[in-house]
């Protein structure tokens, strides 16, 4: 029997996420992203225009409820980015993704949650991971990388963020400034680096089919830190255990005027599927016969 009450709950509550029902945005910003789709002509239907709101699951998280029976479970962690800031459920790249896969193997029964978060760490995104799979096994797990210049602080029950924006209450203001004597890039691959390892080696032990997904970032180039060789061992050993690296997709906008819009998730989700196509090819046929309808 899952024990399904050991899932950890998301870092805000989900009932301060419900009142910003326009993408974490302010509502009286609305009208300029109708101004927007109106400049770069793009269809309300093809925007995350609309009288809509976030949802959210029992647990905190965007989405849906964990489905224990569904012929196709698939978990999704990260940032903003994979939350969906600014459009609706239905156009994040997690959701999009899912049913490709479902399609694929002609399963109708999916389920895809998102223990993803604004403004999250990899820190974070690596403890979500190892967290939720370690008591409910999806069939697919996959993860985007936040930039990795954020980091997760603990003292106690409590949990610090750093995103690196300067705090402004004088506490975590304090840490911050410790933090940035000893913060460098290559301190942040390093972070960056144990993290994606231990998401990897985590999967791989409990056989679970993982994809991780690295949008470089601006002085974030991979290739970078192979020039040194304390670093290169680590970075051999990431995309040697499996890394797809992406290039930004930013096709349009999302209704903050800032995050992917509905076209750059679209985008996200097919590049992803077609570098890894095959990553359910071990798939129980027995158990998508039991669930094609």
């Amino acid at each position: 029997m899952i024990d399904t009450g050991s899932l950890v709950k998301a870092f805000r509550s989900a009932p301060f996420a419900r009142q910003r029902s326009y993408g974490l945005d302010k509502i009286e910003h609305y009208p300029k992203y109708l101004a927007y789709l109106q400049e770069e002509q793009i269809p309300l239907n093809e925007s995350a225009a609309g009288d809509w709101e976030y949802t959210f699951n029992s647990l905190g998280f965007r989405g849906e409820e964990i489905d224990l029976g569904a012929g196709l479970k698939v978990f999704a962690f990260g940032a903003s980015s994979t939350f969906g800031t600014g459009v609706k459920w239905e156009q994040t790249w997690p959701y999009l993704l899912a049913h490709m896969y479902g399609e694929q193997l002609g399963i109708n029964s999916i389920n895809c949650v998102s223990f993803a978060e604004g403004a999250a760490p990899n820190d974070f995104i690596a403890r979500m991971l190892v967290s939720q799979c370690a008591v409910v096994k999806p069939d697919l797990a996959v993860a985007l990388m936040a930039p990795m210049n954020r980091r997760e602080r603990f003292e106690g029950e409590k949990i610090q963020r750093f995103i690196p924006q300067k705090p402004s209450d004088k506490d975590s203001l304090r840490v911050f400034e410790a933090y940035l004597e000893w913060q460098s890039p290559e301190t942040d691959f390093v972070n960056w680096a144990f993290n994606v390892l231990i998401m990897q080696n985590f999967c791989k032990v409990r056989n679970i089919p993982l994809i991780i997904v690295n949008v470089t970032q601006k002085n974030e180039k991979l290739e970078a830190f192979a020039e040194f060789p304390a670093l290169a061992a680590l970075l051999k050993q990431v995309i040697e255990n499996g890394l797809t690296v992406l290039p930004p997709i930013r096709l349009d906008l999302a209704r903050d005027l800032s995050h992917p819009g509905p076209k750059s998730m679209l985008e996200l989700a097919k590049k992803i599927f077609e570098l890894n196509g095959d990553v359910l090819n071990g798939f129980s046929t027995k158990k998508v016969s039991n669930h094609q309808k």
